[in-house]
C-alpha cells in the first residue's frame, strides 16, 4: 500500500502503445522519475525540500507496465523501521508533480498550481507565513529538477508521443514534444511554426525516430532532428527509404531554437 495517493504516469504513442519502451531510455526515465517523484513524496509527507536521497525516510517502488500502452504506477513505500508521523494533505503529492512539469515546461497553468499548493499547505494548521515559507522552498527547488524531468520525458518525441500524469483517473499534465524541447533546453527554447522543408537524412533511428538531417543547398552542418511521425516505425517507410537511397525528402517541420542557435528539427510528417 502506498503511503501517498496513487498516480499514474503514462507513455502513449509508437513503441509505447505496444507496451514497449528502449531499455535505454527505461533506465533513464527511472532514474529521472526516482528523483521527482521522491522530492516530491518527501515534501508531501515531511514539509521539507531533500534532494539527497539517502537522507530520505521513502522510497519510490513501480508496478509493472500494464498491456496496451507504457504505464507505470508508482508506490510511495517507507525506509523506516518506526511508523513515520506523518501529516498528510489530500492533493498535495500530484499537484506538486503537475508543478514540476509545468514549470519546466512553461505551461500556462503554472500560477493556478502555485495557488492550489498554498492553499492545500494552509490546511495544515500552522501559521500562514510559515505554510507560505514552505511552499516557497519548493518552488525554489523547482529549476533544479531540470536535469532529472529531462530524463523522465526522453520518450516524448523518441520513440512516443505524450506523457501524462494522472491522479484519480485525470490527467493532471501532459507532456508533448514541443513541451521535451522545452524541458531540455530551457526557458528560453523558441519552437517556430511547422514549415515545408527539403532534408536528407545522415542518421535515422527507426526504433526511437532521432535523426541527424541537413538542409537542401544549404551550407549549415547536420543538425539532430526527431521523426514524430509514428510511420517511421514500420516497415518501408518514407523516412527509412531516403535514409537508405541518400535522397532528399520533402517535410513538415518544426525548427527548435535556443537563443540565436537552431538546435534540433521536429518533423512532423513526410509530404
Amino acid at each position: 500500500m502506498s503511503l501517498l495517493e496513487p498516480i499514474s504516469i503514462k507513455y502513449e504513442g509508437g513503441l509505447a502503445d505496444e507496451n514497449k519502451m528502449p531499455l535505454c531510455q527505461l533506465s533513464r526515465v527511472a532514474h529521472g522519475l526516482d528523483e521527482i517523484l521522491g522530492v516530491s513524496a518527501e515534501f508531501a509527507i515531511s514539509h521539507r525540500v531533500i534532494r539527497h536521497r539517502p537522507s530520505r525516510k521513502i522510497a519510490v517502488v513501480v508496478q509493472a507496465p500494464q498491456h496496451g500502452s507504457f504505464e507505470l504506477l508508482p508506490l510511495i513505500d517507507t525506509l523506516s523501521q518506526h511508523p513515520l508521523a506523518l501529516s498528510l494533505v489530500s492533493g498535495l503529492f500530484p499537484t506538486l508533480i503537475a508543478l514540476i512539469f509545468s514549470h519546466l515546461s512553461r505551461k500556462n497553468e503554472v500560477q493556478q498550481l502555485q495557488l492550489q499548493i498554498k492553499d492545500l499547505m494552509a490546511v495544515l494548521g500552522k501559521e500562514k507565513d510559515y505554510n507560505i515559507k514552505l511552499a516557497a522552498q519548493f518552488f525554489d527547488a523547482i529549476d533544479k529538477l531540470r536535469s532529472p524531468a529531462i530524463k523522465a520525458v526522453s520518450p516524448v518525441g523518441q520513440g512516443c508521443n505524450l506523457m501524462t500524469v494522472s491522479y484519480q483517473n485525470k490527467p493532471i499534465v501532459s507532456i508533448g514534444p514541443k513541451d521535451r524541447e522545452i524541458i531540455e533546453l530551457g526557458p528560453d527554447t523558441d519552437i517556430r511554426d511547422a514549415s515545408t522543408y527539403h532534408v536528407t537524412f545522415s542518421e535515422l533511428d527507426r526504433m526511437t525516430g532521432g535523426c541527424r538531417v541537413s538542409f537542401q543547398n544549404a551550407p549549415a552542418p547536420r543538425i539532430r532532428g526527431a521523426v514524430l511521425d509514428d510511420k517511421v516505425h514500420t516497415d518501408s517507410n518514407k523516412y527509412a527509404v531516403a535514409f537508405a537511397q541518400g535522397i532528399n525528402l520533402t517535410v513538415t517541420a518544426s525548427e527548435v531554437w535556443q537563443g540565436n542557435e537552431l538546435k534540433k528539427l521536429l518533423i512532423h510528417n513526410a509530404l
